[in-house]
């Protein structure tokens, strides 16, 4: 058997995503049906993931991601888009974790959120890949506040990051 190339699709979906979530050991709140579809293929340079379409929930995306390994470093371009963000199972996620639904606002609140604060995170990882995500959000429900047509522009190239927002 001798073969050349990769080019699959991969679908998965259940009706709760809690009972996915028991297979791999972890316990998590009741989210909902989730679904995640996607085709993969070896390219001339790397590797592609297209046809990326999924839910949790009633949190949707689509998207593309294209791996680069043909240059000194891997280089990753990706765009995923959110048609819709239900954050209320990452708020049942937070409660979960800290045991306690206390100081939660409520999740019908319209008040904008705060600023983002600084994130500190390793800058060594900028020194071994190139990449250029884009993550687009079209509208965030049961949220403590108002989100609505956000994007996301993270590029990282010779060891610089580069992230502005709109």
């Amino acid at each position: 058997l001798e073969g050349r190339g990769i080019d699959f699709s991969i679908k998965l979906a259940g009706d709760r995503f809690s009972s996915l979530a028991a297979t791999f050991g972890t316990q998590l709140p009741p989210i909902g049906e989730y679904g995640l579809t996607m085709r993969m293929q070896e390219t001339e340079t790397g590797y592609s993931l297209s046809k990326l379409k999924g839910n949790l929930g009633q949190t949707t995306f689509d998207g593309t991601l294209d791996v680069n390994l043909s240059e000194d470093k891997p280089a990753i371009q990706a765009e995923l888009i959110f048609p819709a963000i239900d954050a209320g199972p990452l708020q049942a996620i937070a409660v979960q974790e800290t045991g306690t639904a206390e100081n939660q606002e409520s999740v019908t609140s319209d008040e904008p959120l705060p600023d983002l604060s600084e994130v500190d995170i390793s800058l060594d990882i900028l020194d071994q890949v190139e990449a250029d995500i884009e993550l687009k959000v079209e509208r965030v429900i049961k949220a403590p506040g108002y989100i609505r047509d956000a994007s996301l522009k993270v590029g990282i190239n010779d060891v610089a990051l580069v992230s502005p927002m709109g």
